[in-house]
């Protein structure tokens, strides 16, 4: 939290420096999950991986690692804690590289979802300030990918990132 409380000044105007490789997705979520499964609140929900639909693409390894960092926190706070399950998953499609993370969580509230993606947004956490997912925005967007939400309900939320597979390519050329 100490982290994310000084860069708060910077936020709006920081600019992530991407040095896009091509490279399998992969490590870089099963890194982030290794992360997120160490803390002890998580250690009763599960979270599976799934890459058989494909993973390589052009991207940035370490900003998309906080990506998918801070998205696995939330999936994980979402879920129920001796219950929970959180899935990850990643699919070749014909624009590019698709990864969804869902859970089964009590979805996101009504009021939020319209402005889900932006700064200080937050409900139902104690220490969250609300750039988690204002984080992953920008850089999926810096990536020139997208990011929205795919569902959310009682059920669960799904979360989609699509990383456009010629995006990187026009970064490297800068």
């Amino acid at each position: 939290m100490t982290g994310q409380l000084r860069a708060l000044p910077e936020f709006p105007r920081a600019k992530t420096i991407n040095r896009p490789v091509h490279a399998d997705i992969a490590p870089v979520i099963e890194r982030a999950v290794h992360t997120v499964k160490a803390r002890p609140a998580f250690r009763g929900i599960l979270v599976l991986t799934s890459f058989e639909g494909g993973s390589e693409g052009w991207f940035d390894p370490p900003s998309l690692e906080r990506v998918f960092h801070n998205l696995l926190l939330n999936a994980c706070e979402a879920a129920p804690p001796e219950s929970g399950r959180v899935e990850v998953t990643t699919q070749q499609v014909p624009a590019g590289l698709e990864i969804r993370v869902a859970d089964n969580g009590n979805g996101i509230p009504a009021e939020i979802r319209g402005k889900l993606f932006q700064p200080f947004v937050t409900s139902g956490k104690d220490n969250g300030i609300g750039l988690g997912l204002a984080t992953v925005h920008k850089i999926v967007q810096e990536h020139q990918g997208e990011v929205n939400v795919e569902r959310t309900g009682r059920d669960g939320t799904i979360l989609r990132i699509l990383l456009p597979e010629t995006a990187a390519e026009s970064q490297v050329a800068r």
